[in-house]
């Protein structure tokens, strides 16, 4: 039995080793890529770096995202995915009101552009902060939003996502005809 942990261990040690020899490469390419590139190309590889390291190096993450924000030029497509670099960040150091002000910013660029999962996918990340911060009702109001959204762009698996949340929220609130409301739906989303 022994031996079956040791070989356990030592295979996972192995795949940690290459996996972040394999990042520390990737960002390190993508570093020296940005030594040659104008502001714009700037930005966009440090949003691509603040989205690979969000998990590895969460401060890391928010640096570049930051540094995509100062080289965006005022692109808003550039700003808007900084900003929602940013939010899924601080989601992730649990500084849920920090990330809502990112997320909000990103929620509006991309109500001012009519991009609907945009909309949508910060309204269920917004949601989903609400409801760490114990704030239900706006959780919920957000929420509905995030699957009105989803459900309006024909995007039904990730309709369900919002339902699925929703189900939780009135399930957790004792709340059972909303609860089975929301149950329903994310069913019928989910086939």
């Amino acid at each position: 039995m022994y031996k079956l942990y040791y070989k356990l261990f030592l295979f996972l040690a192995l795949v940690l080793i290459f996996h972040d020899k394999n990042i520390g490469q990737s960002e390190y390419e993508l570093l020296e890529k940005i030594k040659q590139s104008n502001s714009i190309d700037k930005a966009v590889t440090y949003n691509l770096l603040a989205k690979k390291v969000l998990k590895s190096n969460t401060s890391k993450s928010i640096e570049y995202a930051n540094k995509a924000l100062t080289n965006s030029n005022g692109n808003i497509k550039i700003e808007t995915n900084a900003y929602l670099n940013i939010g899924k960040a601080e989601i992730e150091l649990k500084n849920y009101e920090a990330s809502n002000t990112a997320l909000k910013i990103a929620l509006k660029n991309y109500s001012a552009n009519n991009l609907i999962q945009g909309q949508a996918y910060c309204n269920l990340l917004i949601g989903r902060n609400y409801r760490k911060l114990n704030d239900n009702i706006a959780a919920a109001r957000y929420f509905i939003k995030s699957y009105q959204l989803y459900d309006k762009g024909k995007k039904y698996e990730s309709a369900g996502f919002a339902a699925h949340d929703l189900l939780e929220l009135y399930g957790d609130l004792k709340e059972i005809d909303n609860a089975e409301k929301w149950y329903k739906l994310a069913k019928e989303n989910y086939k």
